[in-house]
């Protein structure tokens, strides 16, 4: 593998087609597919087209890596041997364990040279639409809306293959697809499930390990029995000896003489790493790659001067060490890009469009950030993200731009203040609810309202529209509640009148009945007294 320099190598859209029959890959899509024969056509096309660094910073590892990922390979081989025998896998894991690298450059690739042949989802709007939507740009299949999940993903077997289907970062269709959208959806895949064997097709599932509970709440609504019936992983940081592997192993291929002190990753390199991690258990991928992708270029740089470099503490120290490297790398990148107060702005302003307040990345259209920052000309952001495309902080995928990695959410996260906050979640919100109103009519509930009207006071007129029915919804559900509200309360208070009436009836009753029942006994009282002083009376004469 030739690698010339440490220059980007994100891929940005280039197709491969009708390659091995009807299965094509396009690369960067919300979906991708293909087999073996696809996969080692998108490595000669990247050598072709690319020059790459062995670390990939915070660029996660694509299908186009398998050759510089390694560290996991003891993990593949288990989910490897877990796919025939399981129709579901669930890979979970917090944010930056590594999940969607291990899948995209380490088991598809598995598994295709197994005979395997993959559908992997990427980002998700409406799944069976994105489906309908590649097999009909890619296969020329007849479009049909009546298709059902089993019968699209059937497209992409061949007569004997098996066929694995991928939900990579799925955190993101709990968080992007509207409710009725993912019932509908679990639905056809508990077609899936009823209808195929783990022989012939088998689900990958990739989600951050805080998701888990939503997605198997969701699921289990409807397949009771979903988890019981999957094999599921939780990702953890890496071990010393996988981090040795990721670390030394990537060099081995390059024609560029740099190297590792090994006895310097053994004792300095590996116990730096493990220090930044929290607890101190394994060594978290991102990490890994921040501090290693600068120690290469530092070593880089060095070449010029002379013919072999050795990365070793000296240069380590150099850098400041793990800590100081992970510390101010995206600070450093932002100031060397955006060296005035105003520029700094702007940076942070498109960054801040890239997450959600919900802590997780977002692909955002050009002429999104531009709506962001209205005040700006256009080129100007082109520049801007452009330059942090260089240095890896964001990433490009059909026109979209997102942060690279989502371990650099919390930082960008923390530039928000609290009135950016409130009009963050206000937007969000809207855009969910705008998209859901257009294609089912759900209204935004009363909380939902309140959110937007504090946090956009501005709103177009079509977002107006939605949030007048809204609150004339809400007001007439409003008048329905209060008109049962006081049906309910009139209907008790004629009931405690009915209880105290009739109460107080059967007081009087019984207060009549005891006056009776005394005025009787008097009067037998009176009749015994008079019967008695008549036997007196006989008795003397």
């Amino acid at each position: 593998m030739e690698n010339s320099s440490p220059s980007d190598n994100t891929q940005t859209g280039f197709q491969i087609g009708d390659v091995a029959g009807n299965v094509s890959l396009q690369a960067g899509g919300d979906i991708v597919a293909g087999n073996k024969t696809v996969i080692q056509n998108i490595i000669q096309q990247t050598l072709k087209q690319f020059t790459s660094s062995p670390y990939k910073f915070l660029a996660s590892y694509d299908l186009s890596d398998r050759d510089i990922f390694y560290g996991r390979s003891a993990l593949i081989d288990e989910l490897a041997g877990k796919v025939p025998r399981h129709k579901t896998i669930i890979i979970n894991g917090a944010s930056g364990a590594g999940k969607s690298s291990l899948v995209n450059a380490g088991l598809i690739p598995r598994l295709a040279d197994n005979g395997y042949t993959y559908v992997s989802f990427r980002d998700y709007s409406e799944p069976l639409q994105q489906l309908r939507d590649y097999l009909i740009k890619h296969h020329q299949i007849v479009e049909t809306a009546s298709a059902s999940l089993l019968q699209l993903i059937q497209h992409f077997r061949t007569q004997d293959s098996h066929l694995v289907v991928v939900f990579d970062q799925f955190e993101r269709f709990l968080l992007n697809v509207s409710p009725t959208k993912r019932r509908a959806f679990i639905e056809a895949f508990k077609q899936c499930m009823d209808h195929t064997h783990a022989q012939e097709m088998n689900f990958i599932f990739t989600l951050r390990q805080e998701f888990l509970g939503q997605m198997l709440a969701e699921f289990e609504t409807v397949l009771p029995t979903f988890l019981n019936e999957s094999a599921r992983f939780n990702l953890q940081p890496l071990s010393y000896k996988e981090a040795r592997d990721a670390i030394i192993k990537p060099l081995e291929n390059l024609e560029v003489k740099i190297g590792y002190d090994e006895q310097f990753v053994d004792d300095v390199l590996l116990t730096g790493l493990v220090a930044q991690t929290r607890e101190h258990e394994g060594i978290n991928p991102p990490h890994l790659q921040i501090v290693c992708n600068q120690l290469y270029e530092a070593a880089y740089q060095r070449l010029n001067a002379q013919s072999m470099v050795v990365i070793n503490a000296t240069l380590y120290e150099e850098l400041g060490g793990a800590q100081a490297i992970l510390q101010t790398y995206l600070d450093k990148t932002v100031e060397d890009i955006a060296p005035t107060p105003e520029k700094t702005a702007i940076v942070h302003a498109l960054l801040k469009a890239m997450i959600e307040t919900a802590g997780t990345r977002q692909f955002v259209s050009l002429p999104d950030l531009h709506r962001a920052l209205p005040d700006r000309l256009e080129i100007e952001l082109i520049e801007l993200i452009e330059k942090l495309r260089e240095r890896r902080v964001v990433e490009v995928r059909q026109a979209s731009y997102s942060l690279s990695h989502e371990f650099m959410v919390e930082k960008v996260r923390s530039w928000f203040d609290e009135r950016e906050m409130v009009r963050q979640q206000a937007k969000e919100t809207l855009e969910r609810g705008l998209a859901e109103w257009k294609t089912s009519g759900a209204l935004f509930n009363e909380k939902q309202v309140r959110t937007i009207r504090q946090g956009l006071p501005d709103l177009t007129e079509i977002e107006q529209q939605l949030l007048l029915k809204s609150k004339a919804a809400l007001q007439k559900q409003k008048r329905v509640r209060q008109a049962w509200i006081a049906t309910v309360a009139a209907s008790i208070l004629l009931a405690v009148i009915v209880s105290v009436s009739f109460g107080i009836l059967s007081r009087l009753s019984a207060q009549k009945a005891e006056h009776e029942r005394n005025h009787a006994l008097k009067n037998q009282s009176l009749f015994l007294a008079a019967m008695s002083h008549q036997e007196t009376q006989k008795g003397n004469t």
